[in-house]
């Protein structure tokens, strides 16, 4: 599944050099959100700290950390703690010194498809989510593919999200395919 961050813009609506840009996040790497030579993503803003946030995507979801920056790193206006670090969701906005990004997809859900059946798609990732190994917090692959011939069914033909949800995983709580069946996005 295609995910980035992309670039809003600074704090009090004014234009940043990178507004619009977007910075594709890989499965398995993190970036390191800075200034400077020291970072993966460079915002260009003296608000901004060297090294001041890392995200890590597996695919799956991603979590970000702050990495001890002095004006600290925030999630929908919630300030990140650490270690554990912040769930991200798509949409999320994400404050960085003075400088608002945000985690975006090309990956859609239709209102038709959430309604197929009488709500059968939202019934099943939601299935799938509750339904998850406790212990080690994956969700069921079974569960997972039939949500995707679900999904094919109703009208989907994304194939990101169809592969990503027939994959061998993990597959996690805060999943991206899950959250936009369940709505979430």
């Amino acid at each position: 599944m295609a995910v980035w961050i992309e670039v809003v813009g600074l704090h009090g609506g004014y234009h940043l050099p990178k507004s619009g840009q977007r910075f594709p996040l890989v499965a398995g790497q993190s970036v390191v959100i800075g200034r400077g030579r020291h970072a993966d993503i460079d915002l260009e803003s003296l608000s901004v700290s060297r090294q001041h946030c890392k995200i890590h995507w597996d695919g799956c979801r991603g979590w970000l950390h702050d990495l001890s920056s002095p004006c600290g790193t925030y999630v929908n206006l919630v300030g990140v703690s650490e270690p554990k670090g912040s769930l991200l969701r798509l949409g999320d906005s994400i404050h960085v010194g003075g400088v608002w990004l945000r985690l975006g997809t090309s990956s859609r859900m239709e209102c038709s498809w959430l309604t197929w059946h009488a709500g059968t798609i939202p019934r099943l990732a939601q299935a799938a989510h509750e339904c998850r190994d406790m212990l080690e917090g994956t969700l069921d692959n079974t569960r997972l593919a039939i949500l995707a011939d679900a999904l094919e069914e109703a009208g989907l033909t994304d194939e990101d999200i169809l592969d990503h949800l027939r994959g061998p995983g993990p597959h996690v709580r805060g999943c991206f395919a899950v959250d936009l069946c369940l709505g979430k996005s």
